[in-house]
């Protein structure tokens, strides 16, 4: 799955990233006692293992060193972006627009639909998402599903 996106590079995540992304996601969740926050990252990755088999599990690299993370399930049907995460010193650079849009891009060529679900909090992912043209598809008390549907070239 390595794949290169001008300076950004994906390549799978292996067993001797998970301190990087125990760290990487105490960052997006700032407050956060260290040691529960271990826990927290390891069962979201193991959730993320089990309930998305075969999805493709990235560490995003900048120049060789380990930036973030991109999580994609890619299905016949749709694109589920699970996640994107980035260290903070690399956050408002346009790297996460770029991941999205290649996945967007991605998504269009194949015809389907790309689908991710984005906390309330989150108000910088929401505001990329609904930029780039993702719409809400339902609301529970935690997050906003939200889908992106290429445009008709008609239209």
């Amino acid at each position: 799955m390595a794949a290169t996106l001008g300076p950004l590079t994906l390549r799978p995540v292996t067993d001797a990233d998970l301190p990087f992304l125990r760290a990487l996601w105490l960052t997006a969740r700032p407050g956060r006692r260290e040691a529960a926050a271990a826990r927290e990252a390891d069962a979201q990755h193991a959730h993320y293992v089990r309930a998305y088999p075969g999805a493709d599990l990235a560490v995003v690299e900048l120049d060789g060193a380990a930036v973030g993370r991109l999580y994609v399930h890619r299905r016949r049907d749709e694109l589920r972006l699970l996640d994107v995460t980035l260290l903070p010193a690399h956050r408002g650079r346009g790297l996460g627009t770029r991941l999205v849009r290649a996945l967007l891009d991605e998504a269009r060529a194949r015809g389907v639909a790309v689908s991710c679900e984005v906390e309330h909090d989150n108000h910088r992912a929401r505001a990329l998402y609904v930029a780039l043209g993702f719409r809400p598809v339902f609301e529970d008390p935690v997050c906003t599903l939200l889908s992106w549907v290429a445009p008709d070239d008609d239209g």
